[in-house]
């Protein structure tokens, strides 16, 4: 990738040929220089130059006219924020609230990082902070963009810098495509973690361990690699290093609440993916992956820590329990009267033993609110419905005082109508397992076309191949005589594929 047009900054003050390259020119790469990027320079005008000065006019001469010296000019510093709270202020703009010119206030990082880095690496660490940050999918109510950020730039450990050059990693994949560049960041977070993990994970770098585990996880999400596995490794290292600490850090600190929440989704989702690709696979005889650091056959570790998120907690105990209706466990009076135990906490609403979690959910919570402009909460509510959903169409069972499937399946289409772009494959495949219509197919449809003009989306060619998968195989078993199970069907178009698909 080329930048357009420009030369950066080192070459420009050397005045030689530049060939554009990012995130750092070769140029600089050769010369052992360091590459300042292709930012906005700005450079200050002289007193008497009247070119480059923005002046505004002289209060005391009144509006037309124009001040012929420089020493009574008064700077003109006012951006639009400032302006709108001045109309807003002024009483001449009343149908916009307060809440719109909320201050934005960047945390204090450390200047010496900050100061140390490239200019091609600090806009890499904008990009994460402005576009990244915004597609990792969490429940928690704490901002991960802003969380890695204070990790990242908190010191100058091992495991900082793998946090670090993980972030720049993902963030040169996502602005720049796969290169070597991002290949070689990549790298340098493991190498990183290598050096970290020598002395073993404690209390001081466990959030880091996680945070960089996960970034590289997303990564390899991204990447869309069909020859490996690699994010379930990255999973299973960062619930790993969860899992052996002795006492949990994690349950004390917000930030570090929202790192467990957000390790602890995609394990779950990895079980979905466990679930329904290839079963037959995983058995004690024949194991197609296995994560180096584990010991187990198993390669996602159960957490052994508190289940923090109830709507985690059932998906994790539906795919370990639910049976196909045709199945003679499924008859026994037990495993009926849990199915419908979860459907009703379910339906209930959501509920967390976050700390930071102090809300009281009211019953019926399910109920969709389009103007909900709350990310964690628009996240919680899908994957609640797509579970609920899910639940019910592959145990065949539904309780007596439950709501019809079909209310449960409009409202998941009319959340996922409104959503700009999406976040989680998962909902996007249960709802749209259920999409009949072309109306409701065409809604899942363009949710995935503007998910791919987001730049900072993942790759939506998976979730789309098994959809139309899914689709064909319903029409066909709708015009036919044949009888497919829901779980049935689920594993055979997931196991088409040739590597475990991420749902998360």
């Amino acid at each position: 990738m080329k930048a357009s047009g420009k030369r950066c900054g080192t070459c420009i003050d050397r005045k030689v040929r530049c060939d554009r390259g990012l995130p750092a020119c070769s140029t600089c790469l050769r010369s052992n220089r360091v590459c300042q990027g292709y930012n906005l320079r700005l450079s200050w005008p002289r007193g008497n130059d009247k070119k480059r000065l923005i002046l505004g006019p002289d209060p005391e001469k009144g509006r037309k006219s124009r001040p012929r010296s420089t020493r009574r000019a008064r700077w003109v510093h006012a951006t639009s924020w400032d302006v709108g709270v001045f109309y807003h202020l002024a009483g001449l703009d009343r149908d916009v609230s307060v809440a719109a010119f909320k201050l934005r206030l960047r945390p204090a990082l450390s200047t010496t990082l900050l100061l140390g880095m490239t200019g091609g690496e600090r806009d890499l660490l904008h990009f994460f902070e402005g576009a990244v940050s915004q597609i990792l999918t969490t429940f928690s109510e704490q901002p991960l963009g802003s969380i890695l950020m204070r990790i990242a730039l908190s010191s100058d450990s091992p495991s900082c810098i793998a946090v670090r050059k993980s972030m720049l990693a993902l963030s040169t994949l996502l602005r720049h495509g796969l290169s070597w560049q991002s290949e070689r960041l990549k790298l340098c977070a493991i190498r990183a973690l290598m050096a970290s993990a020598e002395d073993g994970i404690t209390l001081t770098n466990a959030a880091q361990h996680v945070a960089a585990g996960m970034l590289l996880c997303i990564f390899e999400i991204h990447t869309n690699s069909s020859a490996s596995n690699q994010w379930l490794t990255c999973v299973a290292g960062a619930t790993n290093a969860i899992a052996n600490l002795t006492f949990d850090p994690f349950g004390q600190d917000p930030d570090l609440s929202a790192l467990l929440d957000w390790a602890y989704y995609h394990e779950v989702l990895s079980e979905f993916s466990l679930r329904h690709w290839r079963p037959e696979a995983w058995s004690s005889e024949r194991v197609l992956l296995r994560c180096s650091s584990l010991s187990t056959t198993h390669p996602v570790p159960c957490l052994r820590l508190q289940r923090r998120n109830d709507t985690l907690r059932l998906l994790s105990e539906a795919c370990a329990i639910v049976q196909s209706p045709s199945d003679p466990r499924s008859k026994c009076s037990k495993y009926i009267s849990r199915i419908c135990d979860m459907q009703r906490r379910l339906e209930q609403g959501p509920t967390s033993n976050c700390p930071s979690d102090t809300r009281t959910p009211a019953a019926g919570s399910l109920a969709v609110s389009v103007g909900d402009t709350n990310s964690s909460a628009v996240t919680n509510r899908l994957c609640r419905i797509a579970t609920l959903i899910y639940l019910i169409r592959a145990s065949g069972i539904a309780s007596d005082d439950a709501c019809d499937v079909a209310d449960h399946i409009g409202a998941g289409l009319s959340l996922l109508r409104s959503l700009p772009y999406c976040k989680q494959p998962f909902p996007l495949l249960i709802i749209g397992f259920e999409a009949k219509s072309d109306e409701d197919r065409m809604i899942i449809l363009d949710l995935v076309a503007r998910t791919e003009k987001n730049p900072a989306a993942r790759s939506m060619e998976c979730a789309r191949t098994l959809l139309h998968a899914i689709w064909s195989q319903s029409d066909l078993i709708d015009e036919g005589e044949g009888v497919v199970e829901y779980l049935d069907m689920m594993t055979g178009v997931i196991s088409l594929g040739g590597v475990l698909p991420p749902f998360a």
